[in-house]
């Protein structure tokens, strides 16, 4: 009886740098772990790979299509295996053994709204229903401050080699509260969007179709001035964004820089009529000392179409924990009574110096970077570093030790948790029915500077705890000095 022997696969690297230029023809392109992946899909994502001519080639295109496979969707898990044809010289095939997305997923989430405050999220979805990366989901959402959302969306992506581009549709209704101007809104709204890369994927572009049927709830203590927007109203828009990121991190980037600009045409239907232009600049590069500097500036102009006011909804907001420090939020510009009336044009613009503390930079620590004790070299009568965290047999070491009558651990942190901060912020606006509104914006700028700390939690949500004094302001404004807490994840 005679013994198959067993076929050894090498990491790729290891062949690459071998035989990257050896000739190659693909043989065949096979799937492990399909059931209901359509074949047609799978053609457009591999159908490149039949153009390869070197071994190099090829294992660098195999792995290019497996990532890009996870990336639209399409399955969970793509690991390519290259075979040889037996009999034939320089052929190939190449094995993908994966696994397809589950039947369907239910979630619950808590987290933080744009405004700070916390909601709770019930989650339900199934990636590639159809079998061609598709995925439709759905969601409810619940804050403290009695906010409440519904969204039903279903998204599909361009499938091809190394396309980045999808198609969406979403309906969705929300329950919104608007303090700062003393009323209420509920939107109900359908949204058809597109969003794709270009450039070799460093600049984003996105295009939506908005149709929003909003209903304005005043509150009891709402002046004349925002009473006279309560109802319903229609807004049909476009709107077209283009952007370049190339921050390490989007919540508190310590190298890098966004540029991003928008324009939002409404006029379509309904009543809301207006054409509003946004650019946002951000960049941060690294200081002295660990530190490194962040700077931001976000301006914006809403001009009305056809003469017609615009509505309290779409004007410009500016002022709180996440723009203007030192400030209630949404509270800088025109007001009447408690309500902020906001503005037709407004500008921030921050500075920010960080500083990472305690800890520094907790990476989750490699097996072979931790510290390790144990044995006859420091505590005598235990195994050979075989003090601390252990799994089984097999000692995990730690973060760090001393050797003494007792053993002290540091515990694994999230990287880059704690920041020193200190900054300055300012912000300015206009009213809708300024007649110079350069001339305004230049007039009554708001500024603040403090000092503070941020936190970062698994770059998901960003705290700050700052100090903050508002340096110049004017009568009426709403302002905050002393100790002022933001929670959120858009910071400038």
């Amino acid at each position: 009886m005679t013994t198959r022997p067993t076929k050894a696969y090498h990491r790729a690297e290891m062949i690459y740098d071998l035989s990257q230029d050896t000739p190659a023809t693909v043989e065949s392109v096979q799937f492990h772990g399909i059931h209901k992946t359509k074949f047609d899909a799978i053609v457009r994502e591999v159908a490149e790979l039949y153009r390869s001519g070197t071994l190099g080639e090829l294992i660098e295109k195999s792995s290019i299509a497996a990532k890009h496979m996870q990336e639209v969707g399409l399955f969970t898990q793509a690991t390519p295996l290259i075979d040889i044809v037996p009999g034939k010289k320089n052929s190939y095939v190449i094995n993908y053994v994966v696994k397809e997305p589950r039947n369907m997923t239910l979630g619950v989430k808590v987290g933080v709204t744009t405004h700070g405050e916390a909601d709770v999220s019930f989650n339900a979805g199934k990636q590639s229903f159809n079998g061609r990366a598709e995925s439709i989901s759905s969601s409810y959402s619940r804050a403290n401050g009695g906010s409440q959302s519904f969204n039903f969306s279903l998204a599909k992506p361009r499938l091809g080699w190394q396309k980045y581009a999808s198609f969406s549709g979403t309906l969705s209704r929300t329950f919104s509260g608007l303090p700062w101007s003393t009323a209420d809104i509920t939107e109900n709204a359908f949204v058809l969007g597109y969003r794709g890369q270009m450039w070799k994927k460093r600049l984003q572009h996105s295009i939506n179709v908005n149709t929003i049927w909003r209903l304005l709830h005043a509150q009891n203590a709402a002046p004349f001035a925002v009473r006279e927007h309560a109802g319903h109203t229609m807004k049909c828009s476009i709107e077209n964004v283009l952007g370049i990121d190339t921050r390490d991190r989007p919540i508190l980037a310590s190298k890098g820089y966004l540029l991003r600009g928008a324009l939002e045409y409404a006029g379509l239907m309904g009543d809301a009529a207006f054409i509003r232009h946004q650019v946002d600049v951000q960049a941060a590069a690294p200081l002295f000392l660990g530190a490194f500097l962040s700077a931001s500036l976000q301006a914006t102009y809403v001009s009305p179409v056809a003469e017609r006011v615009l509505h309290l909804a779409d004007r410009t907001y500016i002022g709180g924990p996440q723009d203007v420090r030192g400030f209630a939020l949404n509270s800088i510009g025109t007001r009447a009574g408690p309500a902020s009336l906001g503005g037709a044009a407004s500008a921030v613009a921050a500075a920010h110096i960080y500083r990472p503390l305690y800890p520094a930079d907790m990476r989750v620590l490699h097996l072979a970077d931790r510290t390790y004790i144990g044995g006859p070299h420091d505590v005598r009568g235990f195994a050979l570093n075989s003090i601390g965290t252990r799994a089984g047999p097999a000692s995990l070491g730690g973060a760090a030790s001393a050797v003494a009558a007792a053993h002290i651990y540091r515990p694994l942190f999230p990287a880059d948790m704690v920041f020193a901060h200190g900054f300055v912020t300012a912000g300015t606006t206009a009213s809708v029915r300024s007649q110079n509104l350069l001339k305004d914006m230049m007039e009554v700028p708001r500024v603040s500077a403090g000092v503070g700390f941020a936190f970062l939690f698994k770059n998901f949500i960003r705290l700050e705890l700052n100090y903050v004094l508002p340096l110049r302001y004017v009568p009426g404004d709403s302002i905050s000095p002393g100790f002022q807490m933001g929670v959120g994840m858009n910071f400038l």
